[in-house]
């Protein structure tokens, strides 16, 4: 069904209704102090106690931060600590371990050493039974060319 000029107009916002509006502007100024010429002094001294009040919550927050951040720098300080402890000591198992090494490898260089002239030796022992053994073969043909 489509509207006549005979309708009301529909309007597309907000609406207020005088009712809403009287009771909305009563409301904005009952919450707006009225002046008068006593209390204007005692609004005067509360204007000036405002700031004030502001100030000292300001401080204490200020040195509620301040408190903070420094516990929060002594409890970072304590940690950084801790793992310097830590790598003191891994620095020290470090630092042992290496020393077995190099006493490892000087056992192994000495004891390689010891092997070498063992080593020389024995094939020099080997060198000597060969020729003395090739020796005793000559000797053995001869005697049995002999015979």
């Amino acid at each position: 069904m489509e509207p006549d000029s005979s309708d009301e107009e529909i309007t597309v916002g907000p609406m207020i209704i005088p009712e809403y509006n009287n009771w909305r502007v009563r409301r904005i100024n009952d919450n707006i102090p009225k002046p008068s010429h006593e209390s204007s002094q005692s609004m005067e001294e509360h204007l000036r106690a405002v700031p004030s009040e502001l100030e000292n919550r300001v401080t204490k927050l200020e040195g509620s931060l301040y408190r903070y951040q420094n516990q929060n720098s002594v409890m970072e300080l304590k940690a950084s600590l801790s793992k310097i402890e830590e790598m003191k000591e891994r620095i020290e198992e470090l630092e042992t371990a290496l020393q077995n090494c190099e006493i490892r490898i000087e056992y192994l260089e000495a004891n390689e050493d010891h092997q070498n002239k063992q080593l020389y030796h024995l094939q020099n022992q080997v060198r000597n039974r060969d020729h003395i053994m090739g020796e005793a073969v000559v000797q053995i043909r001869e005697v049995a060319d002999h015979l």
